[in-house]
């Protein structure tokens, strides 16, 4: 009888000890979804675990039976100690203080530590990373500078060379209203409308703009985008639906249309593709299968079928060669390699 209690208290003890891990329904980037029973387990493509002590937790993404991202967490008298696995190899080790700023990253390659960053803060906020590579040397400094309010206005990244990368940021009493990435001479600048929206994208070399692409947004939630290459000359027009479909595009080489596309939706799948240059009218036609996926497509080359290409695996598809509407060779293909000819 006390042997029996014995064990009882021992597999108790352990049970305590080592509480069962709750699990996650959960997406590629590990997030806790659903909680779910374990007999579940088998349903999703991502499950989380999530085992939980006072001093530690534990979790870790799995797709299937494999374990992709791994997460620790240790609880220190200072703050906390999260340490991040990919695929089973030790990837970062991060420290964090009591109120969450993170003060140190350690970046692993193949089990050693490949570089360090070091975050600085003042009065709570970030004002300077400090990065090392294995050795300590220093690899780059980010300076911070903020406005009276706290808002980020421009980040200076300095490298042992001299040379600097500048992120600067312009606001308005509606929030942001431009971004600039680059050095003092060349970069890309970026515009925002009192919504947030992007309504201008530049690059700049020197005084000169290279590039602009331009974007109007409808009521509908459809938009334009333009973009001019000024340097060639050549300026393409491109009009998309709320689902972010491409409708039409059109360019221009100095004022003169060189291309003309426009594509056709079927429960929001492209189903065909037209391309006009001049002295030529290309045309694609796609069949889809049960899961969406592309099976067949045909191409027509100014009203004449030129080509059909069939789609019988993964990686795998035929594709036959038409002259004057009859089809006269078939071609196999595997991985996008050719693999098989024959005369039909």
């Amino acid at each position: 009888m006390n042997r029996i209690l014995c064990s009882l208290f021992l597999f108790f003890s352990a049970a305590m000890i080592f509480p069962e891990p709750l699990l996650f329904r959960s997406n590629a980037m590990g997030m806790t979804l659903e909680r779910i029973n374990h007999i579940r387990r088998d349903e999703f493509d991502f499950i989380l675990t999530v085992e939980k002590s006072p001093e530690k937790e534990v979790r870790i993404l799995w797709e299937k039976d494999e374990e992709i991202k791994r997460w620790e967490r240790i609880t220190l008298p200072d703050g906390l100690e999260e340490t991040y696995y990919s695929s089973g190899e030790l990837d970062t080790v991060s420290t964090y203080n009591l109120k969450g700023d993170l003060l140190k990253e350690r970046i692993y390659s193949e089990g050693m530590v490949d570089k360090t960053r070091v975050y600085i803060y003042e009065n709570g906020l970030l004002v300077e990373i400090i990065e090392t590579d294995s050795d300590d040397t220093i690899l780059s400094t980010s300076a911070f500078s903020r406005s009276r309010a706290g808002r980020m206005q421009r980040v200076v990244q300095s490298f042992p060379s001299g040379e600097e990368r500048i992120s600067a940021y312009t606001y308005s009493s509606n929030g942001i209203v431009q971004e600039w990435h680059g050095t003092a001479e060349k970069g890309d600048l970026f515009r925002f409308n009192s919504r947030g929206e992007t309504i201008a994208e530049e690059v700049w070399d020197g005084a000169d703009m290279q590039r602009l692409r331009r974007f109007s947004y409808g009521e509908g939630g459809e938009y334009r985008l333009t973009e001019e290459d000024f340097v060639n000359g050549r300026t393409v027009r491109k009009l998309y639906d709320p689902e972010d479909n491409l409708l039409r595009e059109f360019a221009t080489e100095k004022g003169n249309l060189v291309e003309d596309i426009v594509n056709y939706y079927e429960e929001g799948l492209l189903a065909e593709k037209v391309r006009k240059l001049p002295g030529l009218k290309e045309r694609w036609v796609y069949e889809y299968g049960s899961e969406d996926e592309v099976v067949k497509e045909e191409y027509f080359r100014n009203g004449e079928l030129k080509k059909v290409i069939q789609y019988t695996g993964d990686n795998t598809y035929y594709e036959d060669l038409f002259r004057r509407g009859n089809a006269f060779i078939r071609i196999y293909y595997e991985d996008e390699r050719k693999v098989k000819e024959e005369v039909l």
